[in-house]
């Protein structure tokens, strides 16, 4: 009987051991994972800062360059009119 105490002895002991082990890993875990939760990105607030500058980078360039466009759609406007007005007086005149 005491080969066999002796053998739960040690195996409790390695019990033991494992548990602890196992605990302290998890203890580990979670103490990364609630460093890690905590931490504050800072490429999500570069890419938020460069999303935004890009978006007023392009209501500038729209700005400056809407009266551009409407002045050539204007053009072109007259243009065409003055094409079909022109094409209606050559067919009354023949």
């Amino acid at each position: 009987m005491k080969i066999l105490d002796q053998i739960n002895d040690t195996t409790l002991k390695v019990a033991k051991g494992f548990l602890a082990i196992f605990v302290l890993k998890v203890f580990l875990l979670c103490g990364v994972l609630i460093f890690q939760s905590c931490e504050v990105d800072s490429n999500k607030d570069y890419e938020t800062s460069q999303k935004e500058i890009a978006i007023d980078n392009f209501e500038k360039l729209v700005s400056s360059n809407a009266s551009n466009i409407e002045g050539y759609v204007n053009n072109e406007r007259d243009l065409f009119l003055a094409r079909n007005s022109n094409k209606g007086k050559s067919t009354e005149l023949d």
